[in-house]
């Protein structure tokens, strides 16, 4: 056999090692996607810890709930559909408050307490099935010649893992359950190996240790986003009245909301809020619909509406849109 061919088949070897693919299965559809879009108003959305048990909770010593939340928090974020009010590292904002309040941080720079944004929709995602495979068997298969200098080794090998999340949208001021949905996402890897033994030398391998767990992880936080979006278009976005001056009517939201020029919303005046007198929860509040606004100016942080009919309103009075 010529030199060349005693090189080509080692080339040929190193190029093949590793050679993977990875099969995916998500619960959305493309279609799916398709149909939904961010539209109105970015409504307040908090993402709660991501609970989880069995191996989730040992899974190599790592932490994947609370990973996985602060994955969610940046993935909501990145559709620019919402307004994510940070949970996760709240204790870290509580405290730091709390060097204000005990005179530790100067009172000019230190945050000032009771000012966190509050949310309107409490994300809560559970992670009822982990089944990470991080190592897969194969077949083997040589080949030997007596006249050649080196041997052939043909292996192939795969892995699969699974996850599923149980997601649920809370009603951030009465702990109401608004939506849920059974979130899971399947990885499949297949791959091919060869070896080459060389007198004393090995090239290549015939083991692979690469979890497609990842990809079935990222696959099912994708689709957590796509029923988040879903469940909340569901939802009115709501606001409040900040304060009414002549026939100017301030409301809370503005540019960073999402909120536009001609946007038309409905007022409500809260005449009472229903407090369970065994638990002191609110049940909610009876309010009286007045009328509707209409949005004339836009500021960063909030907006100008008037009336399009004849009412008063006042400092708290609900809109929603």
């Amino acid at each position: 056999m010529k030199f060349s061919s005693l090189i080509a088949i080692p080339l040929i070897a190193i190029s093949l090692v590793g050679c993977k693919q990875q099969t995916v299965k998500s619960s959305v559809t493309p279609e799916q996607r398709a149909e939904i879009a961010c539209s109105g108003p970015k409504m307040r959305v908090a993402v709660m810890p991501v609970g989880g048990t069995g191996k989730l909770g040992s899974f190599e010593g790592y932490d994947i709930g609370e990973a996985m939340a602060s994955q969610l928090t940046t993935a909501l974020e990145q559709t620019d559909c919402f307004i994510v009010t940070e949970r996760t590292a709240l204790a870290h904002i509580l405290r730091e408050q709390e060097l204000g309040l005990a005179g530790v941080a100067s009172p000019e720079t230190a945050p000032r307490a009771g000012r966190v944004a509050g949310a309107q929709v409490l994300v809560k995602a559970d992670i009822t099935e982990f089944e990470p495979q991080q190592e897969s068997g194969g077949l083997n298969i040589g080949l030997a010649s007596g006249s050649l200098p080196f041997g052939l080794r043909l292996g192939g090998s795969g892995g699969t893992s699974h996850v599923a999340i149980n997601l649920r949208l809370l009603d951030a001021s009465t702990g109401q359950v608004l939506f849920t949905k059974r979130v899971e996402a399947d990885s499949k890897s297949r791959g091919l190996a060869l070896g080459l033994d060389f007198k004393h030398i090995t090239v290549g391998g015939d083991k692979f240790y690469k979890t497609p767990v990842g990809q079935a992880t990222r696959t099912a936080l994708n689709d957590a986003v796509f029923y988040v979006i879903k469940g909340t278009r569901q939802l009115p976005w709501q606001g409040q009245v900040v304060s009414t001056r002549g026939q100017h009517i301030f409301i809370n939201a503005g540019l960073d909301s999402g909120i536009k020029v001609g946007d038309v919303m409905n007022v409500s005046t809260v005449t009472e809020e229903l407090i369970d007198p065994e638990s002191g929860l609110s049940l909610g509040k009876i309010e009286n619909a007045v009328g509707q606004i209409k949005v004339t100016s836009v500021q960063e942080k909030f907006a100008i509406a008037s009336a399009m009919n004849s009412f008063k309103t006042q400092r708290g009075d609900v809109i929603r849109y």
